[in-house]
């Protein structure tokens, strides 16, 4: 059996053990939000007038369904204690200074917070206790249950008892701003709390089941702009153009798009790209005969004549012969870069000297994504001959680290990523050694791994199937295709088939096919049971 406690009982337990992580707040509050939900769907009002019909059965928060309350409505002294929230001017704090007779303040009391019972409520405040000053004035609607929801809520979030003055103090001081008490507090659940304990009625949830799903996916919530920026530390301490500088940043992180629409999150080859390295690969026969220096990769003779500024040919070292689709596809990729230049002032033609492969664990089931991780501006260019011959420049050996890739580990693994890298003074397995540093910092158990060595069958198989794909396609724009009894065969480049190689393997020496012995295969007899 599971014992029972007390919402303060159990607060006291959880805060001297480390308090709540965002998924422990969760797990706590939303069976007691759902269980407020259905008894307003029932016309009735939770017992929430401080704590004491609130228990704690394992984590979960709860009430006994007995102990609802029908509505309890004083309208009219409501509406008139509302009319100073809604003045000319809005009145965002108001205190009160003590001083004696030399001049000195001696005490500053926050007139929005009420501390005694029969101090007397002019205006919307604060109550000490889980109450809210619509309880006052024998006034009990959903709308007060909202309020004491965010009190439970910020109790669970930030650490606070708002038994006590100090803790209500520090709340009704900061509520605008709760990373001051809390610096690790999700925005999403800081901006509920914000909400949810508003002294104003009509800005406060109107709708509980829409909160309940935001909270339930506060993963995938957008957050006010203004609640980013407070949890920049000392950014109200900032100079104005630190403070511009860092409006600027998150605004830019803003406008990202978080999803595998997102290239620069999940990379897919398009005719607008071209993998260097599978562009190199010979479409030998035999895949063994196949050596790696003959695969174009970051080596130290490629990557050492990019960084000296120099132009390289990419005749030297990609495969034009049998890679027919390359002149066209560096062409298009050299017409949009000198597009991009004229419409913007800058040319946005990178280069990738590695990619990033990496699994979201926060997501279930984890999402594996394929991200561009350093990016080099660089320039194509064209020499035209009898053979064209295209050239790639480095225009400044400082790289990019993918910004999306920055923005993603920040957010969930609160790993800080360099945002650019001098390929000059240091090198990509100096980068490697410093992001599996953070990583392993951040939890042993994860590994990051180091490819530089190419696989070769299967660069050769994806190098295979592109060039096959790209002579389907010329083969249905009817590039010289001639016929010889049922077989199409070709002699234009684009569009290489040789009739005698395809006699070869038609007739000869048919492909294989994993599939075909169960093609082939007899049927099995079916056998049935004579009575």
């Amino acid at each position: 059996m599971t014992a029972m406690l007390t919402l303060e009982r159990f607060l006291d337990q959880r805060w001297q053990a480390g308090g709540f992580s965002t998924e422990d707040v969760l797990a706590s509050f939303l069976p007691l939000l759902r269980q407020t939900i259905a008894t307003h769907q029932a016309g009735q009002v939770a017992p929430l007038e401080g704590l004491d019909e609130l228990h704690v059965a394992g984590v979960q928060i709860w009430y006994e369904q007995a102990r609802s309350r029908p509505l309890r409505l004083n309208r009219s002294a409501v509406a008139s204690l509302e009319q100073a929230l809604h003045g000319v001017l809005d009145i965002v704090g108001q205190t009160e200074r003590t001083f004696d007779v030399g001049g000195e303040t001696r005490e500053v009391r926050d007139l929005r917070l009420i501390e005694q019972d029969d101090q007397p409520l002019a205006r919307p405040a604060y109550i000490l206790g889980y109450r809210c000053w619509e309880h006052r004035l024998e006034h009990h609607d959903p709308l007060c249950d909202v309020f004491v929801l965010g009190l439970v809520l910020a109790s669970l979030a930030c650490g606070l008892n708002f038994n006590q003055p100090e803790d209500a103090r520090r709340f009704v001081a900061h509520r605008e701003n709760l990373f001051h008490l809390h610096r690790q507090l999700h925005p999403v659940l800081a901006q509920a709390i914000a909400r949810m304990t508003e002294l104003d009625r009509h800005r406060r949830p109107q709708d509980l089941p829409a909160l309940l799903h935001s909270l339930q996916h506060y993963r995938e919530q957008d957050v006010e702009f203004q609640l980013e920026l407070n949890r920049i530390e000392g950014f109200g301490g900032q100079d104005q153009h630190t403070r511009q500088q860092l409006i600027l940043g998150r605004l830019q992180q803003r406008l990202f798009e978080i999803s595998r629409r997102n290239r620069l999150l999940e990379f897919r080859p398009t005719m607008q790209s071209v993998n260097l390295t599978e562009a190199s690969v010979p479409l030998a026969f035999n895949v063994q005969s196949v050596r790696a220096d003959q695969i174009l990769t970051w080596s130290d003779e490629f990557a050492g004549r990019l960084l000296r500024g120099k132009p390289v040919s990419l005749n030297k070292y990609l495969n034009f012969q049998e890679a027919l689709y390359l002149p066209s596809v560096l062409d298009r990729i050299r017409g949009d870069a000198r597009r991009d230049a004229a419409e913007f002032g800058f040319a946005q033609l990178r280069l990738v000297a590695c990619f990033l492969r990496w699994a979201n664990l926060k997501e279930s089931p984890a999402e594996i994504y394929d991200s561009p991780l350093v990016l080099l501006p660089v320039e194509l260019a064209k020499t035209k001959g009898v053979r064209d011959t295209f050239t790639l420049r480095l225009l400044e050996p400082l790289a990019e680290i993918n910004p999306v890739i920055r923005h993603q580990f920040q957010q969930l693994y609160g790993i800080e990523l360099p945002e650019t890298l001098d390929l000059s003074v240091t090198s990509l397995d100096a980068f490697y050694e410093y992001l599996r540093e953070r990583l392993r910092t951040s939890d042993a158990a994860v590994r990051l791994e180091r490819i530089d060595r190419p696989r070769i069958d299967l660069l050769h198989e994806r190098a295979r199937r592109r060039v096959d794909q790209y002579r389907r396609r010329a083969r249905l724009a009817g590039r010289g295709v001639s016929q010889y009894l049922d077989l199409d065969y070709s002699y234009d480049a684009a569009n290489y088939h040789p009739l005698g190689i395809k006699l070869f393997s038609t007739y000869v020496c048919p492909p294989t096919n994993h599939l075909r012995s169960f093609t082939e295969a007899l049927p099995r007899p079916r056998r049935f049971a004579v009575p």
